[in-house]
Formats: C-alpha cells, sequence, structure tokens
C-alpha cells in the first residue's frame, strides 16, 4: 500500500472516531424546555420524528394516544431511556420516562479467578 493511501486511509479513521464522539447524546432530547404541554400531536410528531410505537383507545367518546420514544443516552454508561407521551383529543397532557434500561454492565473492573 502506498503511503498517500496509508495517509487518507488513517485521516478517515481519525475522522469516524471524531464524529461517533460528538454525536454521543447525555441527555433525553426531550429535557429541553421547548417541550411544553398543550402541544398538537401533530406539530409534536413534525418536530420529534414518528414514535417507536403507538398505543390508541377511545374512551368516553376522549381519544387516547400514547406515543413512546426510546433513545440511547451516555452517563458514564449507556442506558436506553422510553419516555412516553400522554395526548387527549390530539393533545399534549402528560410526559413521562417508563423505563430506563442500562445496556451493560461495568464488570471490567472486576477480577475473575
Amino acid at each position: 500500500m502506498h503511503l498517500k493511501y496509508k495517509k487518507i486511509y488513517l485521516l478517515y479513521i481519525i475522522l469516524i472516531i471524531c464524529c461517533s464522539c460528538v454525536s454521543v447524546r447525555t441527555e433525553s432530547r426531550f429535557s429541553d424546555n421547548a417541550l411544553e404541554l398543550g402541544s398538537n400531536e401533530e406539530s409534536f410528531i413534525k418536530k420529534y420524528g414518528r414514535p417507536f410505537t403507538i398505543n390508541k383507545s377511545i374512551e368516553n367518546g376522549i381519544q387516547y394516544d400514547r406515543l413512546f420514544y426510546k433513545e440511547e443516552i451516555h452517563k458514564g454508561t449507556w442506558y436506553i431511556v422510553t419516555t412516553g407521551f400522554y395526548f387527549e383529543n390530539k393533545i399534549l397532557v402528560k410526559q413521562e420516562v417508563v423505563k430506563e434500561e442500562r445496556m451493560f454492565l461495568n464488570d471490567c473492573d472486576k477480577k475473575h479467578y
């Protein structure tokens, strides 16, 4: 392999490493103050994208939609966080973290004999 190609390959590897480090999310995208109760469901989906799953029901003439989003967050270790958004007649009335799952165990420091 020529030296020129080795340099290009090394530059490409460094670029990939730098870009992957920048994209690590350390807090939920739903934790900013721009999220407001009373938002319209359609505009919410336009802003945050299609949810992971949707639960729908109608009770006493009220339409209930529950949208669930999953995201990977790094806080010293990796977590998968599921956030639920509850809409009544297409208006956001509640947001809550439904589940936090730790992705990996930090067993690297333990000595196994």
